[in-house]
């Protein structure tokens, strides 16, 4: 399935009480506002391997959607605790970050036939039907029982590939040994042959992990095309800075394993050295 985000906002995850995060190893450039949220639209069309982004650092940060509230519970209304159904229905910047934040938790997690359903009303009394349809189905599962570890980890590696320091929408191709993330057309891998860079994390647990490595090849084209959270972001002193919690490695060539496919993408990724510990739920994230 491709699917294709419009948004001019950013995603909210967790919320604003953790801003900025974790160091980075070499990473390398850009700028930008953090301005408000605005509304998006996710629609679907045909690649579950393609995908706008248009995320907000501050949305995987920790607190914006309080992950102890949603996390190991079922992924729809019932499910949730009410703290999180609180942050979902506040009038305030906090409720607009945590629906944004959720929009995009569910198009991670659930399939395309599920969504995410309920309502909440606004200062002047009008009531809103929110309908968040899923896409990726890194989770399908969680829409019924609790989240497991693994699919917790997919679904953050997900989020985090989709983070826009610039909140530009950009149409991704996302690549893993996921069953998902296998199969893609020949157009698609001929068309996406700009390997960005990896990411791979946890934001489960507390604190929340997020990690990313670039590609030694691709810096310069993932930042002409407003990409900088794989390769860090040059601020006007020439120095570079990281997507918030995101914390950069280095290149993905010294930092992960090739998965021996041609699709081209990372079977694993470490953040320590010189003794490593992988992670395999790791998702490669291709431009045009």
């Amino acid at each position: 399935m491709l699917t294709s985000h419009r948004t001019s906002g950013a995603i909210a995850l967790a919320a604003a009480f953790i801003t900025t995060v974790a160091g980075c190893a070499p990473p390398l450039s850009e700028d930008a506002d953090d301005d408000a949220l605005m509304e998006e639209d996710v629609d679907t069309a045909e690649s579950a391997l393609l995908a706008e982004n248009a995320l907000n650092w501050n949305a995987i940060n920790w607190n914006a959607l309080n992950w102890n509230a949603i996390n190991w519970n079922a992924l729809n209304w019932n499910g949730l605790l009410p703290e999180a159904r609180a942050r979902l229905q506040s009038t305030g910047s906090d409720g607009e970050l945590a629906r944004h934040a959720m929009r995009y938790v569910v198009s991670c997690a659930l399939p395309s036939t599920a969504s995410f359903d309920f309502s909440w009303t606004d200062e002047d009394g009008v009531a809103h039907a929110e309908s968040y349809p899923g896409l990726m189905a890194l989770a399908p599962q969680w829409q019924n029982a609790p989240i497991m570890e693994d699919e917790a980890r997919w679904v953050s590696s997900c989020l985090i590939s989709r983070v826009n320091l610039y909140g530009v929408s950009v149409l991704l191709s996302s690549r893993s040994w996921h069953r998902e993330l296998w199969q893609m057309s020949s157009e698609e891998a001929g068309t996406f042959n700009h390997q960005e860079g990896a990411f791979w994390g946890n934001l489960f647990t507390n604190p929340p992990t997020a990690f990313a490595c670039y590609d030694q090849h691709g810096v310069a084209y993932a930042r002409q095309r407003q990409r900088a959270c794989a390769a860090g972001h040059v601020n006007d002193q020439g120095a570079i800075e990281s997507c918030g919690m995101i914390q950069i490695v280095g290149s993905c060539q010294h930092h992960c394993v090739s998965n021996g496919d041609s699709l081209g993408f990372w079977g694993g990724c470490t953040s320590s050295a010189p003794r490593p510990s992988y992670s395999f739920n790791v998702i490669t994230v291709f431009l045009d």
